[in-house]
């Protein structure tokens, strides 16, 4: 009974309660009763396995070919190897881990950050051995965790993805120090008309990353057939969700 009523609170009253105790509560109870499902994805690496909620929507994208998100996933095959140290800001349920796992990838050098306790839960299922799964927002250290701060204590990343659906300024604000020493491949997923949650805009992120040395590309990476091209103010991709390459 109590589930059903949980599960029946509808999406503006729980937006609304966020980062209440109230909201506390509620999360850890949906930690507790948490029902995971085991899926495949067919991915270029082989058979990616992964543990997801039970009816959530991201069930469905193991039906597509290719895996989640496939030109990032593609990428990632070309580039990874047993060498990196790959940070994943905005795991979710750890997909991109997994899946730099199966590319061989220790698992000692696999750093996730995850700040929502539901999708951590399922993260830390998908890696039980795992030492480096941190359950915290990444920002720019004001009041999220910050990556500068973070390799003070730990390996420098050698590829650094990031998705956390607006906030992508500050966590690049908070990884100044981080960029410019360690240069790692980047890649962002850019969330434009959500960006102003960091008190920035798309530009912002162009910026920063340029003036340290990053050579920059952008991918329409929610269409099959999308390809690579150089960073072009102009470009009308960047008014959508995109994938922004930075190399240097």
């Amino acid at each position: 009974m109590m589930a059903r009523f949980v599960q029946a609170i509808p999406e503006p009253v729980t937006s609304w309660l966020k980062g209440t105790p109230i909201d506390k509560i509620y999360q850890l109870y949906r930690v507790k009763n948490l029902e995971t499902v085991s899926t495949v994805f067919d991915t270029p690496a082989g058979d990616l396995r992964l543990k997801v909620p039970r009816d959530h929507p991201f069930l469905e994208k193991s039906n597509k070919p290719g895996g989640h998100e496939p030109a990032l996933t593609k990428e990632l095959e070309m580039i990874i190897d047993e060498e990196t140290v790959f940070y994943d800001i905005g795991a979710r349920f750890g997909y991109h881990t997994v899946l730099s796992m199966m590319l061989g990838v220790p698992e000692n050098q696999i750093h996730a950050f995850e700040g929502h306790p539901v999708p951590f839960s399922v993260l830390e299922e998908n890696h039980k051995d795992s030492a480096f799964l941190t359950n915290s927002y990444v920002g720019d250290g004001s009041k999220n965790l910050s990556l500068d701060d973070y390799i003070s204590r730990n390996q420098d990343p050698t590829v650094l993805k990031i998705d956390v659906e607006g906030a992508e300024v500050d966590v690049l604000r908070g990884a100044t120090d981080l960029l410019s020493k360690s240069r790692p491949e980047i890649y962002i997923e850019i969330h434009p008309h959500q960006i102003h949650r960091s008190n920035g805009d798309v530009d912002d992120i162009y910026d920063l990353l340029r003036s340290i040395g990053y050579q920059l590309s952008i991918l329409n990476h929610r269409a099959t057939d999308s390809v690579w091209q150089d960073f072009d103010r102009s470009d009308s991709i960047r008014k959508e969700v995109h994938l922004l390459r930075g190399r240097c």
